[in-house]
């Protein structure tokens, strides 16, 4: 064989072995219309302002050029503070690219709808778009009824269409977040200081990203959530290792693993459980019913961010 055959020979079998490696995530059509956020009427009859305010977070030449912010609103003057959480998308929205990809939770999974809802319990079977049980729904009213919902800082980029075979995208990624989203946003935003009060969260390949910089960066986070997260079955000592690694390095860290009934990476999400449950590590495991898809992120997704994270995170 020629010098020339040897190296496409070569370059073939590479680019094959890649293609092995990297995880298949599933990419969901075009996402269905958001309900309207309910008008709510204050004592003067007028319409009452939305309880967040949204705006955006330039940082040209990064890999989320452009992040959405959802913030509590709070009254002029306040010197209030919340916790924060970056919450990552999908695959559906990597592939749309950064102008378009950072509105995954707020328009296409309709995070703004479920902060207004979360904010205005008791929550119906229609917030969650049916997927939810009798028992589920009535366990989430009683937490909002003893814990009301209080408000997190919500940081939204854009992910890459990451190789999740590759830890050295994902730490890379990682350093982003933690060396540039998180500063710029705690200079322009109400946010509390410390891991304490900083959490990381994901659906799907999102997921699973979070899962990695949540370990992998853990003296910068105490809460860690992976919703439906690509992950292999295979690998599920390997990640619950890292997380105990993770919680002896950096002190305490709250984990929340969510998936659901027709979820493909069910399997792995559910055997990663078993392992930290075989490790003493105490976490939150949660399988509702729903598929791998838009309407699952707009209501358990939504919800069980939210209501993680503002129960975690806070003083």
């Amino acid at each position: 064989m020629s010098e020339l055959g040897r190296r496409q020979l070569l370059a073939g079998l590479g680019a094959s072995l890649f293609a092995c490696r990297r995880t298949p995530v599933p990419v969901e059509a075009d996402p269905p219309p958001v309900p309207p956020i309910p008008v709510h009427l204050a004592p003067d009859g007028g319409a009452e302002p939305l309880g967040f305010v949204r705006r955006e977070l330039a940082l040209p030449g990064t890999a989320s050029p452009r992040t959405i912010v959802l913030e509590p609103r709070v009254p002029a003057g306040s010197t209030e503070k919340f916790p924060v959480v970056i919450a990552l998308h999908g695959r559906g929205e990597a592939r749309r690219g950064p102008s378009r990809g950072p509105q995954g939770w707020p328009d296409d999974y309709a995070l703004e709808l479920a902060l207004d809802r979360i904010a205005h319990p008791p929550l119906d079977r229609d917030d969650f778009f049916g997927l939810v049980t009798p028992a589920e729904l009535a366990a989430h009213n009683e937490a909002l009824k003893h814990q009301p919902y209080r408000g997190v800082v919500v940081l939204c980029p854009y992910v890459p269409d990451l190789d999740l075979a590759s830890r050295a995208a994902q730490d890379e990624y990682g350093r982003f977040l933690v060396d540039v989203l998180l500063p710029r946003a705690r200079e322009t935003a109400p946010i509390l200081h410390g891991r304490a009060h900083t959490g990381i969260d994901g659906i799907s390949l999102g997921g699973e990203v979070a899962l990695h910089v949540g370990a992998g960066f853990a003296e910068a986070f105490g809460a860690v959530g992976g919703m439906q997260p690509a992950i292999q079955s295979k690998d599920a000592r390997e990640w619950a290792e890292r997380l105990v690694a993770a919680k002896a390095r950096a002190g305490a860290l709250a984990v929340h693993l969510l998936t659901s009934t027709g979820d493909p990476f069910r399997k792995p999400t559910r055997r990663l459980s078993e392992e930290l449950d075989k490790a003493g590590f105490l976490h939150r495991f949660e399988e509702t019913p729903g598929p791998h898809d838009y309407v699952y992120n707009r209501g358990p997704a939504a919800y069980g961010m939210l209501s993680f994270h503002d129960r975690a995170l806070r003083p």
